[in-house]
């Protein structure tokens, strides 16, 4: 019986080429203007929200309206720290490009994946360390 020992990976699969890396950063460039767009819009929304509350009577506890723009209000702001920390994750993966540390894993300084590169290229962490976080 034969057993097949796995062989390391090339050199081109295991560092980010020059090409590749110009690829993600235009990835990137182009995710940040889109959640800086969206947080702009998502700002006009929880200024508008608020103005809104202004307006309403808040003496009625009892009025479904009071519920309804809370609620909404509240899911607008929820998105909005989202997005504004997804731009925090990608204006700091656009350092690790400048500073030549992208790529390399903020925790365990292991590599990240390339598959996980390509899904998500404002990863901070390889597989092992982001799932470790989720596991506490």
């Amino acid at each position: 019986m034969t057993t097949l020992t796995p062989t390391p990976a090339s050199i081109s699969e295991r560092t980010l080429t020059s090409r590749r890396l110009a690829s993600l950063r235009s990835r990137l460039e182009h995710e940040l203007a889109q959640a800086h767009e969206l947080e702009s819009e998502l700002r006009e929304e929880v200024l508008s929200s608020l103005e809104s509350r202004r307006d309403t009577r808040t003496d009625d506890a009892g009025d479904p309206e009071n519920a309804t723009l809370a609620f909404e209000g509240a899911q607008t702001s929820a998105m909005l720290a989202q997005t504004t920390g997804h731009a925090a994750e990608i204006r700091a993966a656009l350092e690790r490009i400048e500073l030549g540390t992208f790529g390399a894993c903020t925790n365990c300084g292991g590599q990240i994946g390339a598959a996980r590169l390509d899904a998500r290229p404002a990863s901070a962490l390889c597989i092992d360390c982001a799932n470790s976080r989720w596991d506490r």
